[in-house]
């Protein structure tokens, strides 16, 4: 006896052109993310060091009341208020050097002399008796300046 095979008719689609689709479509959305997040991480990176780049320009900084110069920062203000800017013709360097001798050997009094700058306490609109009382100073020799805050 001859066995009949009976033949099924096929769904009129298949899946597996579907799931296949599906596959790379997920795979896209994938590495768009991943490209995304890197991009997003990059720019952040950027901002922050770009913030904390000592020579991100030069704005207006005030030098004593009613007077103001342009100057760029060496340490931006923190959480304290401490900062440390200096103008042009100043490196940051030479800033951080007059702010230790402040700090140190110049800090039970004013003013002092620091290298060929004269530094003095300032703070509030008027000079004061030692940095130790203001925790501010400015430095300046001719047109070059220096500001400090401690904080």
């Amino acid at each position: 006896m001859a066995s009949v095979l009976t033949h099924v008719p096929r769904l009129p689609f298949s899946l597996d052109p579907l799931i296949a689709e599906a596959k790379r479509r997920m795979r896209r959305r994938r590495l768009l993310v991943a490209t995304v997040l890197v991009l997003v991480g990059a720019a952040t990176a950027a901002g922050v060091i770009a913030a904390r780049s000592p020579a991100s320009g030069y704005r207006s900084i005030a030098w004593t009341r009613g007077h103001h110069t342009q100057m760029r920062y060496c340490q931006r203000p923190d959480n304290a208020g401490a900062s440390l800017a200096a103008s042009a013709g100043v490196s940051c360097q030479t800033a951080e050097a007059i702010a230790r001798t402040i700090t140190t050997r110049c800090y039970g009094h004013s003013p002092c002399a620091v290298d060929s700058f004269r530094c003095a306490a300032y703070r509030s609109g008027r000079f004061w008796k030692s940095f130790q009382d203001t925790h501010h100073a400015l430095c300046s020799d001719g047109s070059r300046r220096v500001v400090w805050d401690g904080g």
